[in-house]
């Protein structure tokens, strides 16, 4: 076995431990209801008086409370009486399994334990109990299938449950039978991904389990999902996970601009373009100067005020390159005048372009530029469209369409 998967193991093990802890809290919780008639009158319970359900719920409840062989004995006379008088009280048949296993009966645990899920997969300590058996058994494929019987019936359990997988994410060993089963889209998929893309460490994991689904951009939901995913492995410094799960996702494969005709939505920026959406400062697309670019992208800065008003992120090879648009604006000085600029993505960020638009309000023009990407520290590039503010603190305007970059 390797390294990553003998990890892997370890901490769902941990986890299974983990389950197994809160399943016995769960149980001290659930019993309480079903406990205030013996509460009440213990002489009566003690003498039999409580029905099957309530008889079970109080073996449960002294299991999880004292672990003594005189308790485990006690308890086990509880759950069979109740078991008597309900051959399908799954309690009981659950709390003799926990005997069992607290002896150290593992093989007479598992078939009560069996049994308890043949009855009804929805009791939630029945299914963390067969997790945690299963996890140190080395058995994730199983693992996963109890959980999921836990996740699709409990809502409640997934505070309890996400955390472990999304902590246990990464691995090999759990990524692949974890993927196998969020691609089939069971009822919780979407709140574990929320979880996930929130609090996931593992890029690995993260771009793993995010593409096993199979997002649908056309639905808002899954797009919104699709983006913040992307931005959650920038957080996690992992541009080329990213690239690779937009790529996944969009499918689209182009390294260099995507949408330069600003034809298409941009639902996954900054792959996709981000466009300012300020009172000041702001980007919107209209119509086009004719029939080959029917739409253009109105650049508009406000109150003197400028900036990035487009941005995208390029994955160029190393080597000579041009780009070219047709654009336009109506500065007509060089240093209020809008520009495309092209730079390293990284620490040094090493500016490859900064091409000027020409000038003449609305009518665009082909502007084109020469720039080379170098083999060092600049694996991805940041294209942005800058338009200064008014040196009047009026309005300044212009116009891109047609953005392309072709190799030399």
């Amino acid at each position: 076995m390797t390294g990553a998967a003998t990890y892997g193991l370890s901490r769902l093990k941990q986890a299974g431990v983990i389950a197994l802890a809160l399943a016995a809290l769960w149980l001290s919780l659930a019993v309480t209801i079903g406990l205030v008639y013996a509460k009440r009158n213990p002489a009566v319970a003690l003498a039999g008086w409580l029905s099957p359900s309530a008889e079970s719920e109080l073996a449960a409840q002294q299991l999880q409370q004292d672990q003594h062989p005189a308790a485990i004995r006690e308890a086990e006379t509880l759950a069979r009486r109740a078991l008597e008088n309900d051959p399908l009280n799954v309690v009981a048949v659950r709390t003799l399994g926990l005997a069992a296993s607290l002896r150290g009966q593992i093989d007479a645990a598992r078939r009560w334990f069996g049994v308890a899920q043949w009855m009804s997969r929805r009791d939630l300590p029945t299914q963390l109990w067969l997790i945690e058996d299963a996890v140190g058994q080395g058995r994730i494929d199983q693992s996963l299938r109890h959980y999921d019987y836990a996740l699709n019936t409990w809502r409640s359990a997934e505070p309890m449950l996400f955390p472990i997988l999304v902590g246990a994410s990464g691995q090999v060993a759990i990524d692949r039978p974890l993927a196998i089963l969020l691609s089939k889209r069971p009822l919780w998929w979407q709140r574990f991904l929320d979880t996930l893309i929130s609090t996931g460490n593992s890029p690995v994991g993260v771009s793993n389990l995010v593409s096993a689904v199979h997002l649908d951009l056309r639905k808002s939901d899954e797009q919104q999902l699709a983006a913040r995913a992307i931005q959650r492995l920038f957080q996690l410094d992992a541009v080329p996970q990213a690239f690779a799960l937009y790529r996944q996702i969009s499918g689209n494969a182009d390294r260099g601009i995507r949408n330069g005709d600003f034809s298409k939505a941009n639902p996954i920026p900054p792959f996709d373009w981000d466009l300012a959406d300020q009172a000041d400062l702001y980007a919107s697309v209209i119509a086009g100067p004719d029939a080959r670019y029917p739409r253009m992208l109105h650049l508009i800065a406000a109150d003197g005020k400028g900036g990035v008003a487009a941005q995208q992120l390029l994955h160029l090879a190393p080597g000579k390159h041009s780009i070219s648009a047709l654009a336009g604006g109506d500065a007509t000085d060089p240093a209020r005048r809008a520009h495309l600029q092209i730079a390293c993505q990284n620490s040094g960020n090493a500016q490859l372009v900064d091409m000027l638009f020409p000038t003449g309000g609305p009518s665009i023009k082909p502007v084109s530029s020469a720039f080379t990407i170098p083999t060092d520290d600049c694996a991805f590039q940041q294209i942005h469209v800058v338009l200064p503010g008014s040196i009047d603190g009026g309005t300044s305007q212009a116009w891109i369409t047609g953005i392309t970059v072709r190799p030399d």
